[in-house]
């Protein structure tokens, strides 16, 4: 198996895009919603949602708007009482964008899957629209980029040991202002950037959905920076369609980048789209014939070959 080439620029992207990884983002809010046993049973073949929202001192919040929307064919709308709960049942299954609205406090806006025969319970945090800009700015915010800022040097010099202990502070801290914050989209686009970089890849993928639920739109090299790190996270958990869904978005970013199309092949390889591996490693021998893997390479096109030969042949 043709070993993986690291990603051209992941890590120098990540360094120049810093002063965009403190800018302030589109910003939305949540905790986590977990689903339960059936407190309260919900209409046969329907789901139903009850749930909380409160402020960062846990008080609750009466009066908040939560819209329900299940692409253009459902909208269920609902007010919090005055104990900051809420209550909907006889709602049909599917996945819908949740919008969590009051005037003076940040907007939360995210998707959620709605089971049949099932009830979420849902528990949303907001901050006010000044609690918000003091976390912003606040000293977790600096912490976290400083950290992030040091991890980036130390990797450069090769000192991979320090690197990682810096990023491990600087996830720590985007993790702390996540919590402080729930609506800070910017922080979980951070924070999965620094979990990918780390291996957790899990998380990552976890928080840069987050910050994509809440409008958070990456552009330019944070775009790459995204589209690179979930990349190589479909990669650690073998997911290798997905890895190739990723790829061929940088691919379209980036057309001469020789290493997107190694491993997109490897991608394609390890999906089983060997029409696909051969046209990609074609390509990248097109870049970069001289390059150490173009051996290998070349030795993998004749094993494709004979695949793609095998697999046209009558049973």
């Amino acid at each position: 198996m043709l070993g993986h080439r690291p990603i051209q620029g992941f890590i120098p992207i990540i360094g120049l895009v810093l002063m965009s990884l403190v800018a302030e983002g589109t910003v939305q809010a949540q905790e986590k919603a977990k689903t339960e046993k059936k407190q309260e049973e919900p209409s046969r073949g329907k789901a139903a949602v009850k749930g909380v929202v409160v402020n960062l001192q846990d008080q609750p919040i009466p009066g908040v708007q939560l819209t329900f929307q299940l692409e253009d064919t459902v909208t269920v709308t609902v007010q919090t009482d005055e104990k900051g709960q809420f209550f909907i049942d006889n709602v049909t299954p599917g996945i819908y964008t949740v919008k969590v609205e009051k005037p003076g406090y940040k907007t939360f806006i995210e998707t959620q899957k709605l089971e049949p025969d099932t009830l979420l319970t849902y528990r949303v945090k907001l901050p006010t629209e000044e609690e918000a800009k003091v976390i912003r700015g606040g000293d977790d915010w600096k912490q976290a980029n400083e950290a992030f800022k040091q991890a980036q040097s130390a990797r450069a010099r090769g000192d991979l040991q320090q690197a990682a202990q810096h990023y491990q502070t600087a996830k720590a801290y985007f993790q702390k202002v996540v919590d402080q914050d729930p609506t800070y989209a910017q922080a979980y686009f951070n924070l999965a950037l620094t979990q990918a970089l780390l291996g957790e890849c899990e998380g990552a993928l976890q928080n840069f959905q987050r910050a994509l639920d809440q409008q958070f739109q990456p552009s330019g090299n944070l775009l790459v920076t995204y589209h690179a790190g979930r990349a190589r996270c479909f990669e650690r958990t073998d997911r290798w369609a997905e890895a190739a869904t990723e790829y061929e978005a940088l691919i379209k970013l980036m057309p001469d980048n020789g290493t997107f199309y190694l491993n997109i092949g490897q991608a394609y390889v390890r999906s089983g789209q060997y029409d696909k591996a051969l046209e990609a490693y074609r390509k990248f021998l097109q870049l970069e014939p001289n390059a150490p893997e173009a051996k290998q390479v070349r030795i993998e096109i004749d094993k494709l070959k004979q695949l793609i030969e095998q697999q046209k042949k009558p049973k």
